[in-house]
C-alpha cells in the first residue's frame, strides 16, 4: 500500500531530510529551520490561493449555469424546487 507521500508524488527521503534535526549541530539547525518554515509557509499559502481561486471559479460557473438549469427544469416539467436545481448543478449532493 502506498503512503500518503507517495500518493501525492512526494519523495519520502526528501521529506525525512526536511523534517530531521541534526542533534550534533544545533547552531546550524537554528539557522536552517526558520528558512525551511518560511519556504513551507510560502508553499502552503500558494496552495491555499490556488484552492480558493479554483473554488471561486467553480462558484462563478455555478452562478452562470443556475438560470439555465432552472429554466431547463421548468421547461421539462413545471414547478422546480431549490433542491432540484442544486442537485442538477452538483449531482454529488443528491441523496443515495
Amino acid at each position: 500500500m502506498e503512503s500518503i507521500a507517495e500518493q501525492n508524488g512526494i519523495d519520502e527521503h526528501y521529506l525525512a531530510q526536511c523534517t530531521s534535526i541534526n542533534d550534533e549541530d544545533i547552531q546550524a539547525e537554528f539557522v536552517r529551520i526558520p528558512a525551511d518554515l518560511a519556504y513551507w509557509n510560502a508553499q502552503y499559502a500558494e496552495a491555499q490561493r490556488d484552492a480558493l481561486q479554483a473554488k471561486l471559479q467553480l462558484d462563478v460557473m455555478k452562478a452562470k449555469l443556475l438560470p439555465l438549469v432552472r429554466q431547463g427544469l421548468i421547461d421539462a416539467g413545471g414547478k422546480v424546487t431549490e433542491s432540484q436545481v442544486d442537485a442538477a448543478l452538483d449531482p454529488s449532493k443528491t441523496r443515495r
